[in-house]
């Protein structure tokens, strides 16, 4: 990127550089930690704490990686083992109810979704069907066979023209 201002300039070298940047500042404050007063070590901690939510806010960080990374920051932030069990414990907490938050609500959005009722009901036809045949045409395997018959299935069923909106199709 140093040899090339054209493509050092684009956004995603610049996002890629920044991303660096962030993962330097990181390790720097998780090896220093330990050596620096109270005030500075919780400033930094805190700092850090916020760009891990706005790049989790920005689908920079996945859900487990900012977890990973909170409970490295509070490892190396706090020095009471108790405060440090509890800070952990909430972050873990707070991340399984988001979770389960979104799993309900995308569960909750299936269910009114037609096409996707309309390929479960396929899909478990389908795999009654496959798995009780002895042999499978073009000699595919079962396995080969039952991901064709269901990618068919959902080209069908999604692609099917009414006055629904798509949504993707899921993936076996």
């Amino acid at each position: 990127l140093a040899g090339d201002p054209a493509l050092a300039a684009t956004p995603e070298a610049r996002a890629y550089q920044e991303r660096l940047a962030f993962e330097r500042r990181t390790r720097s404050f998780l090896q220093d930690a330990p050596t620096l007063d109270d005030k500075t070590r919780i400033k930094r901690a805190q700092a850090l704490s916020r760009e891990i939510d706005r790049r989790e806010q920005a689908r920079e960080l996945s859900a487990s990686e900012a977890v990973m990374m909170r409970i490295g920051l509070i490892h190396a932030a706090v020095k009471d083992e108790n405060q440090r069990i509890s800070q952990s414990q909430e972050v873990i907490d707070r991340y399984r109810q988001r979770t389960a938050e979104r799993q309900a609500a995308f569960a909750a959005k299936q269910k009114e979704d037609a096409r996707f009722q309309a390929y479960k009901a396929a899909e478990s036809r389908i795999v009654s069907e496959v798995l009780a045949m002895q042999s499978y045409p073009g000699g595919l395997s079962r396995d080969d066979y039952l991901r064709l018959r269901l990618q068919e299935a959902r080209e069908t069923i999604y692609n099917a023209p009414d006055a629904a909106p798509k949504t993707p199709a899921p993936t076996p």
